[in-house]
């Protein structure tokens, strides 16, 4: 079903495929689906396993799709990770209109993320987060709104969808606080 949303014939409007078990592989599938999708308006994923690899996909996949209006993820443990990335897309998405990451653990940063989006950027999506769990962290995500510094040097990888959020942060606060500063880029790869 995921690949189907790809498809240039695919004309669903509404697709719930909630409680369908939808891994944190089959999310980055889906994610692809997204991006191509020229139909779509709601697209309900509650209680899948999605996770933070494949919730990351599929808040990237929302930088490119413009006529999904609203997105229920909620309960698929979708963490700080997934959540800052959400925060970064939703800077940039001008279509979703809702959404719902209800019940996902999306911790301290991914949660300043998203509200950061919408009170900086003036995004008009709404999203709603009751019963997430904001104490959580995940050990592998080395930022901090508190502390921008106590990571640096970062050494990034920006085809990691985080990696462009935790960067796009980065330059959000230099740009605000005239005492900080970015001092060496390095961009390797780049084709």
């Amino acid at each position: 079903c995921c690949n189907v949303l790809s498809l240039p014939f695919c004309s669903l409007k509404i697709l719930n495929l909630s409680w369908c078990k939808i891994s944190s592989t089959n999310g980055k599938v889906l994610a692809n689906g997204i991006k191509k999708n020229k139909s779509l308006l709601n697209l309900q994923l509650t209680y899948n396993s999605v996770s933070e690899q494949g919730g990351e996909c599929i808040a990237q996949a929302f930088l490119e799709n413009n006529t999904i209006r609203h997105l229920d993820l909620s309960y698929n443990n979708c963490g700080d990770i997934a959540s800052l990335t959400f925060g970064y897309m939703l800077q940039k998405n001008q279509t979703l209109q809702e959404v719902n990451l209800d019940g996902n653990p999306l911790g301290r940063i991914g949660a300043t993320a998203i509200l950061k989006s919408i009170i900086y950027f003036h995004s008009k999506t709404k999203v709603s987060m009751v019963n997430c769990n904001f104490d959580c962290c995940n050990n592998n995500l080395l930022f901090s709104f508190e502390n921008p510094m106590a990571y640096s040097p970062y050494t990034l990888d920006l085809s990691q969808p985080h990696h462009v959020a935790i960067f796009n942060q980065c330059c959000d606060i230099v740009s605000f606080h005239e005492k900080s500063t970015i001092s060496t880029v390095t961009i390797k790869g780049v084709d």
